[in-house]
Protein backbone atom coordinates (compact mmCIF):
# COMPACT_ATOMS: atom_id res chain seq x y z
CA UNK A 1 0.00 0.00 0.00
CA UNK A 2 1.44 3.40 -0.98
CA UNK A 3 0.67 6.67 0.75
CA UNK A 4 1.69 10.11 -0.51
CA UNK A 5 3.61 11.99 2.22
CA UNK A 6 5.33 15.37 2.23
CA UNK A 7 8.94 14.14 2.05
CA UNK A 8 11.11 11.74 0.06
CA UNK A 9 11.32 7.95 0.11
CA UNK A 10 10.03 6.96 3.53
CA UNK A 11 9.05 3.80 5.34
CA UNK A 12 6.26 3.51 7.87
CA UNK A 13 6.25 0.40 10.05
CA UNK A 14 3.91 -0.11 12.99
CA UNK A 15 3.19 3.61 13.13
CA UNK A 16 6.89 4.57 13.20
CA UNK A 17 7.91 6.75 10.26
CA UNK A 18 11.46 6.69 8.88
CA UNK A 19 12.22 9.48 6.41
CA UNK A 20 14.86 9.63 3.65
CA UNK A 21 15.54 5.90 3.82
CA UNK A 22 17.80 5.71 0.76
CA UNK A 23 20.12 8.41 2.14
CA UNK A 24 20.39 6.62 5.48
CA UNK A 25 21.10 3.24 3.90
CA UNK A 26 23.56 4.79 1.44
CA UNK A 27 25.47 6.45 4.27
CA UNK A 28 26.41 2.97 5.54
CA UNK A 29 28.63 2.76 2.43
CA UNK A 30 30.39 6.09 2.91
CA UNK A 31 30.10 9.46 1.21
CA UNK A 32 29.56 8.06 -2.29
CA UNK A 33 26.78 5.80 -1.01
CA UNK A 34 25.17 8.76 0.74
CA UNK A 35 25.26 10.82 -2.48
CA UNK A 36 23.62 7.98 -4.40
CA UNK A 37 20.98 7.65 -1.68
CA UNK A 38 20.23 11.38 -1.85
CA UNK A 39 19.70 11.10 -5.62
CA UNK A 40 17.30 8.20 -5.08
CA UNK A 41 15.39 10.18 -2.44
CA UNK A 42 15.07 13.14 -4.81
CA UNK A 43 13.81 10.87 -7.62
CA UNK A 44 11.28 9.15 -5.36
CA UNK A 45 9.88 12.28 -3.77
CA UNK A 46 6.55 11.79 -1.98
CA UNK A 47 6.73 7.98 -1.86
CA UNK A 48 6.08 6.07 1.35
CA UNK A 49 6.21 2.32 1.73
CA UNK A 50 3.77 1.39 4.48
CA UNK A 51 4.41 -2.04 6.00
CA UNK A 52 1.47 -3.62 7.77
CA UNK A 53 1.50 -6.87 9.72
Amino acid sequence: MFKLPRNNLNVEYKGQRIEDVATKIGSLFGEEGKRIGEKIDRATKKVTIKIED
